[in-house]
Parts: structure tokens; C-alpha cells; sequence
């Protein structure tokens, strides 16, 4: 009973900063450039090589560069979710 109603609980947290591969200069991804946009509190898949595992988490801060349009730095981690998000999820 108890794991059923505490999933979440059991979930480890995460947080880091990540480095992002530029796709906007790769052959055949020209048109995913604007996937590499990201605002705070976006969700997004990072891939771990050390552990070799996805994990989900939260844009909660960035860096970025206006000279080269582009990010320099992610920083990811667990956010609690809000009022809104719970509503959108249960609908």
C-alpha cells in the first residue's frame, strides 16, 4: 500500500549541469534547430554516460551566450510540480 500511494519517494533525485551537443551544425538535423530552444522549468531527457542510463529532470538554471546564440551552460534537477502542471497531467 504504502509504494503504491509513495512512487514518487522512491524515485532518486537528480541535479547537474549538463553539456549540450549543438545539433544546428550536424547534417540532417537542420530542421531540429529549434529544439535546441529551452526556457526554465522545460522538461528534458539527459542521458548519463557514466551510469549509462535517461533520466528526466527540469531546466532550473542556464547560461546563455548571446554572441554565439547559443546555451553554455544547462543546469538540471528534480522541481516539485505545480497546481497547474497537476492539473494538466489529470485531465
Amino acid at each position: 500500500d504504502w509504494l503504491k500511494t509513495n512512487i514518487d519517494k522512491q524515485k532518486p533525485q537528480v541535479s547537474g549541469s549538463i553539456e549540450l551537443v549543438p545539433l544546428r551544425h550536424q547534417r540532417g538535423y537542420e530542421k531540429f534547430v529549434d529544439l535546441e530552444k529551452v526556457s526554465m522549468g522545460d522538461g528534458v531527457d539527459v542521458y548519463h554516460p557514466q551510469l549509462k542510463v535517461n533520466m528526466s529532470a527540469r531546466i532550473v538554471e542556464y547560461t546563455f551566450n548571446v554572441l554565439t546564440n547559443s546555451y553554455d551552460k544547462l543546469v538540471v534537477g528534480n522541481v516539485k510540480t505545480n497546481f497547474l502542471e497537476n492539473t494538466e497531467n489529470n485531465v
